[in-house]
C-alpha cells in the first residue's frame, strides 16, 4: 500500500511542467548563488545545494494542478496546527512543513553572517502564496495554512542549520586551539 501511495505521488510530482519549472528556478538560483559567493556573502557549496532545494519546493508548489481556480482571493484564516503536529503521518500539512526543511537547513549555512537567513527565510512562503494568489492559471489554491505549515518547516531546518553552524565552530576552534599548543 505504502509502494503504491508513493508510486501515485511521484507520479504526479514529476511531469514536464515540474520539470521545466525546477530547471528555470535551478538556473536562476544558480546564477544568483554564484554572483553571492563571488562577492563573498557565502559560501559556494552550501547556496548552490539551497538553490537546488528552493528550485524543487518551487517547482513543486508552482506547478498547474490541473484545475483552474480562476480566483485570485487567498482563503485567511488563522492557521489551526503546524504540519509538524500531524507527523509521522504524511498529510498535506505535514508535506508542506517538511517541504521547506532541507532549503532552511542549508541557508543557515550558506551566508558568512548568521542572522541573514532567519530573517529572508519568511519571503520564500509569501512569494510562493502570493504567486499562487495571483497566477490562477497553475490552479493552486492560495491558504494562509500552507504558507504557515512552509514557514514552520524553514524555521525547523534553519534552526537545525544554525545548530549544526554552531557545534562545527566549537569543534572547529577547539581543533585549531590544540592545533596552536601543539605547534
Amino acid at each position: 500500500m505504502i509502494k503504491d501511495m508513493l508510486s501515485i505521488f511521484v507520479k504526479s510530482l514529476i511531469t514536464p511542467a515540474t520539470i521545466a519549472i525546477f530547471i528555470i528556478i535551478l538556473a536562476i538560483s544558480l546564477v544568483f548563488s554564484f554572483f553571492l559567493a563571488r562577492y563573498s556573502v557565502g559560501f559556494k557549496v552550501p547556496l548552490y545545494v539551497s538553490s537546488a532545494a528552493l528550485a524543487f519546493v518551487f517547482a513543486v508548489t508552482l506547478s498547474p494542478s490541473g484545475v483552474n481556480s480562476g480566483s485570485v482571493i487567498c482563503a485567511i484564516h488563522f492557521p489551526s496546527n503546524t504540519g509538524l503536529a500531524d507527523l509521522p503521518s504524511i498529510t498535506e500539512q505535514s508535506a508542506n512543513s517538511l517541504m521547506l526543511a532541507p532549503f532552511g537547513f542549508f541557508a543557515a549555512l550558506s551566508f558568512r553572517k548568521w542572522w541573514i537567513s532567519p530573517l529572508a527565510l519568511p519571503l520564500i512562503p509569501a512569494i510562493i502564496e502570493t504567486m499562487q494568489m495571483l497566477i490562477p492559471a497553475i490552479g493552486r489554491s492560495c491558504t494562509i495554512q500552507d504558507g504557515f505549515d512552509n514557514l514552520t518547516g524553514g524555521i525547523l531546518g534553519a534552526t537545525f542549520g544554525l545548530l549544526f553552524r554552531f557545534l562545527f565552530s566549537i569543534i572547529y576552534t577547539n581543533k585549531n586551539k590544540n592545533f596552536a599548543e601543539q605547534g
